[in-house]
């Protein structure tokens, strides 16, 4: 099966920029919670300038079933965003991810 090829650009809600530095975190998701997905911190990879292209050529667990990846976009000063799952074998998928600000009255 073709890897899991993921890419797209992320950017600001509120002003529509691209996010100038972000990390995108692979994992996969948790049957008992969905808001708490198993990231693989050690897999994190940095981007820049609103693009990112990130490609899994091999499982994050080796299991009998493979396994669904789920993908965590941080930026400093913005609420990280959790993706739908992604097949394995999904081959090359377009993903674009728009950053929520944290708000600063808090």
């Amino acid at each position: 099966a073709p890897p899991l090829r993921l890419r797209g650009t992320v950017w600001d809600e509120e002003t529509s920029q691209p996010i100038p530095r972000f990390t995108v975190t692979p994992g996969w998701p948790n049957p008992a919670d969905p808001h708490a997905p198993n990231l693989q911190d050690g897999l994190a990879r940095g981007f820049s300038a609103g693009q990112y292209d990130m490609a899994l050529d091999a499982p994050l667990l080796i299991s009998s079933l493979p396994l669904n990846f789920v993908f965590q976009f941080s930026a400093p000063g913005y609420a990280p965003f959790l993706s739908p799952p992604f097949k394995p074998d999904e081959g090359e998928a377009m993903f674009d991810v728009s950053l929520k600000r944290f708000s600063a009255s808090r």
